[in-house]
Parts: structure tokens; sequence; C-alpha cells
């Protein structure tokens, strides 16, 4: 089951409507359907034609907004009120996935799973936490037809919903040819869908 969802508002006011603040709760037109905990959601404006993509934590057909992503949270507020964005772009693209991903740190090894993948980055579900931010790891992600990758990495982020934690990690690439390869295997698990 694909774990993203997407919501469209006609207007910011819309959205706006539906968003208690001293929560961080949003409560969509309709019920979310699919498993509870956290999920990748797509917010999108009609009328600004602006598009958001943040984590949230799916409860009682509910979403709700991880601390975490208060910054991403705060552009999607600030346009849904009609005031200016600042200027704010990823380098690469995320694609959802579901890849095994093993983590070595210094302490051991840890199993875990890549939930969006970009040639800049991962976010991995892990089971424990173990993590601090700006801590470096390695990240061996296993892609189809047996292809797998070792590379270095730097936590940048770390979430937690009260049923899933996971955590975002920089590439810290080594070669030009290490990242080729990542950006090879990536256009190849994208063309296999």
């Amino acid at each position: 089951m694909d774990s993203r969802i997407r919501l469209e508002w006609p207007t910011g006011a819309d959205f706006l409507a539906r968003f208690d603040e001293s929560s961080r709760t949003l409560r969509p037109l309709e019920p979310i359907a699919g498993p509870r905990g956290m999920r990748s959601l797509e917010i999108y404006f009609h009328d600004r034609k602006t598009e958001f993509h943040l984590h949230a934590e799916v409860r009682d057909g509910a979403i709700g907004f991880l601390d975490e992503e208060r910054d991403r949270l705060e552009l999607v507020l600030t346009c849904a009120r009609g005031e200016s964005l600042p200027y704010f772009k990823r380098r690469h693209p995320r694609y959802l996935c579901s890849l095994p991903a093993r983590v070595t740190l210094a302490d051991g090894v840890l199993e875990a799973r890549a939930i969006d993948l970009s040639e800049g980055g991962v976010r991995l579900a892990v089971p424990e936490h173990r993590f601090r931010v700006d801590l470096t790891i390695r990240v061996a992600l296993s892609f189809p037809r047996d292809l797998s990758l070792e590379l270095r990495g730097r936590v940048a982020s770390f979430c937690q919903s009260s049923l899933e934690r996971a955590i975002g990690v920089e590439f810290l690439f080594e070669s030009a040819a290490q990242r080729a390869k990542l950006k090879a295997a990536i256009q190849q698990l994208l063309s296999s869908r």
C-alpha cells in the first residue's frame, strides 16, 4: 500500500479552516485511509499553485504534524495565509520507496528501512533511537536486482511519532563515481515501477 497522502485544497483559507493551530492537527475533508503512523504528505494549494512535502502522523482519521517538521509546517501556514514565501527548494527530488537498509554505527549495526530517497540523502525508519544530529554513520541500501550500495552519511534530522521513528541522512559521497552509482540505482528503481 502506498504510504503517501496527497491533499489538494482550493485555497489556503480552506486548509486553515480545518487546521487546529494549538494541537497542530489537520482534519481533512475525507478521513485518511490506510495505516496509522508516520506517512509522507503532499499538500497542494490550487490558488497559489504551490506544493509542499513533509512527514506527519496519521491518528484517528486526522493528521498530526510532528515537532521535527515545524519549519516546513510554518512554510505551509505562511502560504495558506497568503503571505510571501521565502525561497526554499530541495536540491534533489525525493522519491518514496521501501528498501531494506542496514545502518552501521560505532557500537553496532541496526536493520532499517529506506522510506524515501534522493540523490542527496535518505529517510530511514529505524527500530530504536541511538542517533543524534551530525552523527556520521554508514548506510547500506539494498535495491532490486541484487544491487546494493554502502554510503557514508550524516544524520541531519530525527523524527518520532507514537508509532514510528525515522532519521534523515545526508549522504557524504567519497567520490563522483559513488554519486553516479546512486543516481543510476535511483533511475533503475524508478523505471521498474
